[in-house]
């Protein structure tokens, strides 16, 4: 019928791998778009593989309603807007909950994370400290720096809008 079924976009650079999975509710055909966000980058190669098919267990229903919240989160935030970015908070609350529930704490942690740059990318500070602190929490249990390293440096940054300068240093370093 034309319907999108889930759009993905993640940072991976020039080479990097975009690793995509969908829970169909319905057998039929359905077709599979690639294209080029940034229209300044030069287009690839692209290599398509199908690595399982099968039926979805209800994790995997689970998985992809956070995958799906968690997209939609992106979008909304990336609008711009002190509404869309708020509708934006509620998406990566949602992924973070299913995440949490299907204990993918890696993946909660970084809907988490996002929460809190929303926060902070319409100067809610109040709110973007306590989520980061929530997110560095979970980074610390896997002991997964890099994450907790980004986290850090936003906490730094929200610390020196609010011209706590001392602060700031701490969690840039």
């Amino acid at each position: 019928d034309g319907k999108l079924v889930a759009e993905y976009d993640s940072p991976t650079g020039r080479t990097g791998t975009e690793e995509t999975k969908a829970v169909l509710e319905t057998s039929g055909e359905y077709r599979l778009e690639i294209s080029v966000l940034e229209r300044t980058k030069v287009t690839g190669k692209y290599e398509i593989s199908f690595k399982e098919q099968r039926e979805a267990t209800p994790n995997d229903a689970k998985r992809f309603q956070a995958v799906i919240a968690y997209q939609e989160g992106m979008k909304l935030r990336g609008q711009r807007t002190v509404a869309t970015v708020k509708e934006a908070v509620l998406k990566f609350d949602k992924a973070a909950k299913l995440m949490e529930e299907l204990g993918d704490k890696k993946e909660q942690g970084i809907a988490i994370a996002d929460k809190g740059l929303s926060y902070q990318s319409i100067a809610d500070y109040d709110n973007a400290i306590p989520v980061y602190k929530a997110a560095i929490q979970i980074f610390d249990e896997l002991k997964d720096y890099k994450n907790k390293r980004t986290v850090l440096n936003n906490i730094g940054f929200v610390k020196s809008r609010i011209s706590d300068y001392q602060e700031a240093l701490f969690y840039f370093h």
